[in-house]
């Protein structure tokens, strides 16, 4: 996959402790074909297409090298993601939430980070019709939520 524009579209604020990039996909992998099963062994295992996606968006995230330039970027913190899925076609018979998930898995193995830590997150689903690929902007940030504020609360 042409890592380009994941490169160049990297920005970040370190004093705002966040990032922002942009990856190009030929397609998003169809959310009902994640996955396959044995049906000799009944093992449970990722398709062709969606490991070749996922490898595809962590290349991106390597290239882009958001633990060089991000010193915020520790295990112990608390995350807020935000992506925003631009799709190419069928705009309203496709849906992102599986996605979610292999995308999410890609960036934080990526940055050595348990994604456990992501508190917040945002998702977002675009359309761009007819055009040749699509595209997913992640934010990554620090998250300001109070995670806690349940605790000690007669409920």
């Amino acid at each position: 996959m042409d890592t380009k524009l994941a490169l160049e579209s990297f920005t970040y604020d370190n004093d705002k402790m966040m990032f922002e990039m942009m990856m190009k996909c030929v397609e998003f992998p169809s959310t009902n074909r994640l996955y396959g099963i044995n049906s000799r062994t009944k093992v449970v295992y990722t398709l062709p297409e969606v490991a070749r996606f996922k490898y595809d968006i962590k290349d991106q995230i390597i290239i882009a090298d958001p633990k060089k330039y991000c010193d915020w970027i520790v295990p112990n913190a608390n995350y807020r993601i935000d992506f925003s899925f631009i799709l190419k076609k069928n705009f309203w018979i496709r849906d992102i939430d599986n996605m979610i998930k292999v995308v999410q898995d890609a960036i934080f193995e990526c940055l050595d980070v348990n994604d456990s830590r992501i508190i917040e997150h945002h998702n977002y689903k675009n359309i761009r019709d007819n055009s040749e690929y699509e595209y997913l902007i992640v934010r990554l940030s620090i998250s300001d939520y109070d995670y806690t504020q349940f605790n000690n609360k007669d409920m």
